[in-house]
């Protein structure tokens, strides 16, 4: 018997997104200890890790997690006070907690002095780092469903959308900083870039109300790239992206986007149904709010499901996106292999 489902796909929220990517994995982060030897220091970070010294982009802000220099435990710290050397340069504040916030104003390098009461030892511990500030010489934006093109499509209207997004100099070295968007927009209503966003490998959008073209430009460089926004009505299929086979017993996550003119369209919020043609084989389902949570909040990506695997053959499901081609509805028939585990 058919089974038929409507898969509501959640919209990520701010402290999501902000519990996931700010400090969220000592991969993601640059560490270095104090000059004096007293506090560490660290920020989101996914280039470079080990070179902790990367510039700010000038008109960007920078997060730093202050830590105690003599314990691997992650101890309690907090923030008495911050200073920089040269304020013309480099602005330094508190942030809250363990947690100072840099902004780059001019080009140079400042001294950033934290004091900081330690709860291991009791005490209150000084210590200095030196961060320097230039103007990135190159950006790239990435349409993360079609990151091989510099076309993408988009829905009008959708609140929270995500472009990679990295800042280089010519040599390749990487720039650092949120709050630094250096795109020009034509039409200029055609989105809005948050600059509030303390992203740092993604811009955060809200895209226009009105379906076109919208070209970007790069004002740092001669990069290029383009937005094509869509209506709802205009979906004319799906395509199954990420993960596409899961074993007997087992559970894999993968996403479906739909399409407009065979591309896929990225980030969608639209409304639709999925039924299961081989319930024998699979179940389709989907993902809890935590792990979906996660998995967006990692991925800037929407769409995510689960495949749960029952019995080995091709797993077959109609996807139907009930607002396409005008309020019609237009189905597409995916499948996925289930395997014997390995």
């Amino acid at each position: 018997m058919n089974t038929s489902k409507t898969m509501n796909i959640s919209t990520l929220t701010k402290a999501s997104i902000a519990a996931t990517m700010l400090f969220g994995a000592t991969a993601c982060t640059s560490t270095v200890t104090g000059e004096e030897g007293n506090l560490k220091f660290s920020y989101y970070s996914t280039d470079s890790t080990r070179d902790f010294n990367k510039p700010i982009a000038i008109g960007a802000k920078l997060d730093i997690q202050v830590e105690d220099a003599g314990s691997n435990e992650n101890d309690d710290v907090v923030v008495n006070s911050v200073e920089s050397s040269d304020d013309a340069v480099i602005a330094a504040s508190k942030a809250g907690g363990d947690v100072i916030t840099l902004e780059a104003k001019a080009e140079g390098s400042a001294d950033i002095t934290v004091d900081a009461a330690v709860s291991r030892t009791g005490t209150n511990e000084s210590d200095y780092i030196t961060m320097r500030t230039t103007t990135p010489e190159k950006i790239a934006l990435t349409h993360l469903c079609n990151t091989g093109e510099s076309t993408g499509y988009y829905l009008v209207g959708q609140k929270e959308v995500y472009l990679g997004y990295d800042m280089k100099l010519s040599d390749g070295q990487e720039v650092i900083g949120y709050g630094y968007y250096p795109v020009t927009a034509d039409p200029t209503d055609g989105i809005i870039v948050d600059t509030s966003s303390k992203t740092h490998d993604f811009v955060r959008i809200e895209t226009g109300a009105t379906a076109g073209q919208i070209n970007l430009t790069s004002d740092v460089s001669e990069d290029a790239w383009t937005i094509n926004l869509v209506e709802e009505s205009a979906i004319d299929g799906a395509v199954l992206q990420g993960q596409e086979t899961v074993s007997v017993g087992k559970s894999n996550t993968f996403r479906i986007h739909p399409t407009v003119q065979g591309s896929p369209i990225c980030q969608p919020d639209a409304a639709f149904t999925i039924e299961v043609t081989t319930p024998d084989l699979c179940d389709i389902a989907e993902l809890d709010a935590d792990s979906l949570a996660i998995i967006e909040g990692s991925t800037r990506q929407k769409g995510w499901l689960k495949a749960e695997g029952k019995a080995v053959g091709d797993c077959t499901f109609n996807i139907t996106y009930t607002n396409a081609m005008d309020g019609a509805g237009v189905t597409k028939e995916l499948s996925i292999p289930v395997q014997n585990a390995s």
